[in-house]
């Protein structure tokens, strides 16, 4: 029997993890320092609940400054406030699961190459807002010594997600595209998830959220735990790992 991940070589993801907005559900970690200028996340999304009138959705950033996040059905890449930051004419209305690279690269010598979105593979270059970081520019504090949250805004303003996500890469100190973290699938030719296999820096991180391992468990090699924020983090009972629980027992403890 040939199976569909050795006939295509996609990875096979058992699962993801629920962030629910109304629990403001999240994971946390103060990070140390390190490339403030330089760096790829990676991740699969899907959005569950988009509410027009809300105010905003984080993906992942810092407590209160940079990040990635969604104003109602617009994606935001966003690294210096009103200064820098991209803005996409593409619309996030659907649920449907898709793909997010981004990169930042001020050192870049092309200044449209210093922040870079891909959605599934593809670059997206379309965008209401696209105001890029000047050469050099080192005053961002996503990759920073300092708290940073998925799926929540650890502050006043607010800022939580309802999605799905799995598969969440950091790479500190590299701008990779998405064919590090993807491909295109030759029988299907729809756009497949892949593990990335090279390093990740001292702030990198790996979180693959596919339920067979502990939620906020960096997959790394550096440790980089995440906290789980009004997350349960329970798995089914055949995912139990030694003895089996004991459900029921009778009169006689058996």
């Amino acid at each position: 029997v040939v199976t569909e991940d050795r006939a295509s070589g996609a990875q096979v993801i058992d699962g993801c993890l629920r962030f629910e907005r109304s629990k403001t559900t999240h994971l946390k970690r103060t990070l140390g320092s390190g490339n403030v200028k330089k760096w790829t996340w990676s991740c699969w999304i899907q959005r569950t609940f988009i509410d027009s009138s809300a105010n905003f959705y984080r993906i992942f950033g810092q407590s209160n400054n940079n990040h990635f996040f969604f104003y109602e059905d617009d994606l935001y890449f966003d690294v210096g406030g009103s200064s820098y930051k991209l803005i996409t004419n593409q619309k996030f209305r659907d649920t449907g699961w898709f793909h997010l690279v981004g990169i930042l690269d001020t050192d870049n010598s092309t200044s449209g190459d210093r922040m870079i979105l891909y959605i599934n593979g593809e670059r997206v270059t379309s965008f209401s807002t696209e105001n890029y970081p000047t050469s050099g520019w080192s005053s961002g504090t996503i990759n920073s010594a300092a708290l940073h949250d998925i799926a929540y805004r650890n502050d006043s303003a607010g800022g939580a997600l309802s999605a799905n996500m799995s598969q969440i890469y950091f790479v500190d100190g590299q701008a990779l595209d998405s064919s590090y973290f993807g491909f295109t699938d030759p029988l299907t030719n729809t756009w497949r998830p892949k593990k990335y296999s090279g390093t990740f820096g001292t702030n990198g991180f790996y979180l693959p959220l596919d339920g067979n391992s502990p939620i906020s468990q960096d997959h790394s090699g550096n440790g980089n735990d995440f906290t789980p924020v009004r997350i349960g983090g329970t798995v089914s009972l055949d995912k139990a790992t030694g003895a089996l629980p004991i459900l029921n027992t009778n009169g006689g403890g058996t």
